[in-house]
């Protein structure tokens, strides 16, 4: 994302990003976040999944804060902005440069990883591999 395009997650939504490349949010564009980090069913209301090696989170722009679940162990995170970040960043390395700050959400930790359709068992995200169709 960059110049003025902008990404907004409703009120008691959540989007979910599984990526295999790298992500930019980049100067001048805008993601807009709910101000609570998990929805009323529990789950992160932006979460980021990525498997890519080397530096493939860049979040360097944008004037409202966002509020994500990043979790790119591969992955070199990259914030350098004037506007907080808040949630939780799990990465390969995290740097962050410029005013902003990394806030980490407690309740995160207790979210919910999907929707496990009423079964005993707790739901999990399990990585099986890329398929090309």
């Amino acid at each position: 994302m960059s110049g003025a395009s902008s990404l907004t997650i409703p009120n008691d939504s959540s989007l979910t990003l599984i990526i295999k490349g790298a992500l930019e949010i980049g100067a001048g564009s805008q993601v807009y976040t709910p101000d609570k980090g998990l929805t009323s069913q529990g789950l992160p209301v932006f979460s980021i999944y990525s498997s890519y090696s080397g530096t493939g989170i860049n979040l360097t722009g944008g004037t409202e804060e966002i509020y994500a679940a990043i979790y790119a162990p591969l992955t070199d995170i990259q914030i350098s902005s004037a506007i907080g970040f808040k949630g939780s960043l799990l990465g390969k390395s995290v740097s962050v440069t410029g005013a902003g700050g990394v806030h980490y959400d407690e309740a995160l930790g207790k979210a919910k990883s999907g929707n496990n359709g009423g079964s005993a068992t707790a739901a999990r995200l399990v990585f099986k591999g890329w398929q090309y169709l």
